[in-house]
Formats: structure tokens, sequence, C-alpha cells
């Protein structure tokens, strides 16, 4: 018979402000949030075997995000990011691999970074017929991962990325792009599972190195 559990629930409050300044140059936006979850559904890896869906208690979530998105002359955008996530996981004895599971309680969610950030340049320099595009991209996140047990050998270290591309974009709707994304070769992992301590602990997903091409398409109004 499959594994049943519980649907979970989620109460939460978000407060938002938007602003505009430096004549309409410049513009902010503000988002505070708190959630909490009952019965959060989270993989559990039960007597060896493979990973299936169970509850646990209580996780309170709480943060912000701050994105300020502005003009920096007549051909260029900036876009600047910086979010905050910090949590709490109580009643975890089900999915907690240590000798006393009542050692995993008050954990945070550990597959969010508690900080993460991003910067975009983006550049727009219109020509006889089109434009020439361009865009730098930075992404940053802090350490995660450790699972409920915060092992010290499963954490994922912060990452950062870059992405260049170049182009030009035709009054026709075609474009033409080239493009470098994790410019700088970085490696890291989506996430990782400790598998209840009872198996050899697992890590997925890999991110792609650096990557580069070219692509060419139509859009339609």
């Amino acid at each position: 018979m499959p594994a049943t559990y519980d649907p979970e629930s989620v109460d939460s409050i978000e407060f938002g402000y938007k602003d505009s300044w430096l004549d309409g140059l410049a513009n902010s936006d503000l988002t505070l949030f708190y959630y909490e979850y009952e019965d959060l559904q989270v993989p559990v890896s039960i007597d060896r075997g493979p990973s299936i869906i169970r509850n646990i208690g209580e996780v309170e979530a709480w943060g912000g995000e701050l994105s300020i998105t502005s003009s920096l002359g007549e051909y260029v955008t900036a876009y600047l990011a910086v979010g905050y996530l910090d949590s709490e996981a109580n009643e975890l004895q089900i999915a907690c691999g240590l000798e006393d599971p009542n050692d995993c309680e008050g954990r945070r969610i550990y597959w969010a970074p508690e900080w993460s950030g991003s910067l975009v340049l983006m550049g727009d320099y219109p020509l006889k017929g089109g434009a020439l595009t361009g865009s730098y991209e930075f992404m940053w996140e802090s350490e995660r991962g450790g699972g409920w047990e915060d092992l010290r050998e499963t954490r994922i270290d912060s990452y950062e990325e870059m992405n260049l591309r170049f182009g030009y974009r035709s009054d026709n709707n075609w474009y033409v792009e080239a493009y470098v994304e994790n410019l700088t070769d970085e490696f890291t992992w989506d996430g990782m599972n400790n598998l209840g301590l009872k198996e050899p602990h697992a890590f997925f997903g890999p991110r792609r190195p650096r990557t580069y091409g070219m692509r060419l398409g139509m859009s339609w109004d």
C-alpha cells in the first residue's frame, strides 16, 4: 500500500510597500512576510528504503525581500534585490535521524538559504532598425543544506553565478543573442538528502558548468 499523509496548511501574513523616487528614475519594492505551517509535508527515509512523504508538526518562517530598479542614464537600467529568510521547525521526531530524535527540534528549513541577492545591469542602445542589447547578471545565496540533523558534511556552500548576454533586437520582431552562463564555472548542487542517516548521504541536481552559445528567435506582438 502506498504511504498516506495528511494535507498541510499554512497561515501567512504579508506587508508590502512600493515607492518611486529620483523623479521617477528609481522604484523600490519591500515585502515582509510571516508563514506558519501545520503538518508540513516533507520526504522521510524509512528503514533504509526510499524516501516517502510524511507530515511534521509546525514550521514558522519569516523574512523580507527588497528590490530596487533604477535608470543609470539613457541606455542602462539596474536591478538590485536582496532577500532574508529565517525559520524554526518543531515536532520533527519522525524526520530526525539523530540518536535522540528530539535533538532536531528548532532547526531551520534547511533547503532554503538564509540570505540571497542579485544584481542585473541591462543595456538597450537604439540603432536604425533595432537596438543593441546586453546584460550582466550576478546571483548569490548563502550556505544551506545539512538536513534536519544539521550535518556539516551535507551542507551546501554559499554560491554565486554570473551571466553575460549581448545581442541585437530588430524592429521587425526578430533577435539574435550570444550568451555565456555561469561565467566563472562555479559548482553547486540543487539539493541534498541525509536519508535518515541510514544510508550514504545524497546530493542531487548538479548545476550546469560554464555554458555558451547563441540564440536566434522571433517574437509576436
